[in-house]
């Protein structure tokens, strides 16, 4: 509609003379107006989107404190600090003495006379702990050359594994390498002054990448035996995020279970990755992730979604369009959860649940009609995100509803929100791997991490085996 500027008795004069054009106005307005509070609505929805109500990522929030509302299901309330029965980690007193200092007491504070020679009566004793100074120590290892008398043979002592140049690094300090870079996200120049400032050595950032390549090639093996045993858990946790490599975006897709970590980068996000880096196509539990249609295609695994995703998404429908039915929704699910957590739950409880589960779905549906779209139009009719959330709702109900009919299924993805954590840490902090390779060790190497972690292993003693030529193995998982 072209715009016209239109004064009072204009319009007045339209309407009497030409009705038929006045009420095509009219009607043109009308639809104008909708379309622009339509427009409006989607804008404000945008503008509330947070990592409370949808699927962004808490970075995205920035500064904002993340308040929910009070009509919403909040977190309980607890003090700051430690808990009641948390035992505590207090700073003691220590046996294990390396140093005394002894303070004695010379002159009476009273009088001022001389207490060489008078006997103690009692020590009060005050410990500090702290570090002894650090600095780099040079083993010299000497091979002898000794000649046989009998038949002049010249025999050399055997230098130990790894000692194989002039001069060389040894474990201890390519751990921390490690330990720095691949687990803290320490970035190449601020490793370099780390070690400049505490140990006194000048390493260049060629140095680090070797040490990271050398890790990477030691942990080939060690990483084949995670996925093995990622592929016969009983339980699995997926999930994907973007990272950039080489400029091009790509995609880290985790596996992990409660002991096991395993991160494999590609330039794809879908069944193709997934295909290559060969953990779900020979996995044979269920797999418990979010709505992404590439994991339902694998139609050989039982599944569970996460219904900390779909928490949200109802969230977002009842703040934004202010449904019920979505809020008693997020109720009911919290309050199966909170049932299966305290005691063991009966076949009644199991029905009644999915009973009320379907009569809200039944709610939402008489909410959010079906958009039949126009007779002259081909293809699927687009719907409502509200009607495509209650389509999947009822649809996967089984799936969404798994850690109803078997408490071994966990309500949330969090395991692997969490093991994916520290990935967008090292996105925030480097923005992008400079190569592929790169990517590849870093993915190797913070999968074994992760798994030492899980497992109780120190993570120092773990990367030290690495570099004695023999990576810690991580215990098979019990089935």
């Amino acid at each position: 509609m072209e715009k016209q500027k239109y004064t009072r008795e204009g319009l007045i004069h339209l309407c009497k003379t030409q009705p038929e054009a006045a009420a095509d106005l009219i009607l043109l307005l009308l639809d104008r107006i909708d379309k622009l509070e339509a427009r409006v609505i989607e804008l404000e929805i945008a503008l509330n989107k947070n990592s409370q109500n949808s699927h962004k990522s808490p970075f995205s929030d920035g500064y904002r404190r993340n308040i929910q509302s009070g009509t919403v299901k909040n977190k309980k309330q607890r003090p700051t600090g430690g808990q009641t029965g948390h035992p505590g980690t207090t700073l003691r007193k220590s046996i294990n003495i390396d140093h005394v200092v002894l303070h004695p007491a010379r002159t009476c504070i009273g009088c001022g006379s001389s207490l060489e020679h008078v006997p103690v009566q009692a020590v009060q004793t005050r410990q500090v702990f702290d570090l002894p100074a650090v600095k780099m120590e040079v083993t010299e290892h000497r091979s002898e050359e000794k000649q046989c008398p009998c038949c002049h043979t010249k025999t050399s002592g055997i230098f130990p594994k790894g000692v194989t140049k002039a001069t060389q690094y040894g474990a201890t300090i390519k751990s921390i390498v490690l330990y720095m870079m691949q687990h803290q996200i320490i970035p190449f120049e601020r490793t370099t002054e780390f070690l400049q400032d505490i140990f006194g050595c000048a390493l260049s950032e060629g140095t680090l990448k070797n040490w990271i390549a050398e890790a990477h090639r030691h942990l080939a093996q060690t990483e084949e035996q995670i996925k093995e045993q990622l592929q016969q858990a009983p339980i699995l946790h997926v999930d994907e995020t973007g990272m950039f490599c080489e400029n091009k975006l790509h995609w880290i897709h985790i596996a992990s279970t409660d002991i096991y970590t395993h991160y494999g980068i590609h330039s794809k996000r879908g069944k193709e990755a997934m295909d290559e880096i060969g953990i779900l196509p020979k996995a044979t539990g269920r797999i418990i992730h979010d709505f992404w249609e590439s994991y339902a295609r694998y139609d050989h695994l039982t599944h569970a979604y996460c219904n900390a995703h779909i928490v949200r998404e109802l969230r977002s429908v009842y703040e934004d369009y202010h449904q019920s039915w979505a809020q008693k929704l997020i109720d009911l699910l919290f309050h199966i959860k909170e049932k299966i957590e305290t005691k063991p739950i009966s076949k009644n409880f199991v029905t009644r649940s999915v009973h009320r589960y379907d009569t809200l779905l039944q709610s939402g549906f008489r909410l959010n009609r079906t958009n039949r779209g126009s007779p002259h139009k081909r293809g699927r009719v687009k719907q409502s995100k509200t009607r495509n959330l209650l389509n999947r709702l009822h649809e996967h109900r089984d799936e969404v509803l798994a850690f109803l009919f078997d408490p071994t299924v966990p309500f949330t993805n969090n395991l692997a929100e969490r093991d994916l954590r520290m990935v967008k840490v090292k996105h925030k902090i480097s923005g992008t791997f400079r190569c592929h390779h790169g990517a590849l060790s870093y993915c190797r190497i913070r999968g074994y991490i992760s798994t030492m972690k899980k497992q109780g292993v120190n993570i120092l003693s773990a990367l030290s085996s690495i570099f004695a030529g023999i990576p810690l193995s991580p215990i098979p998982q019990l089935r």
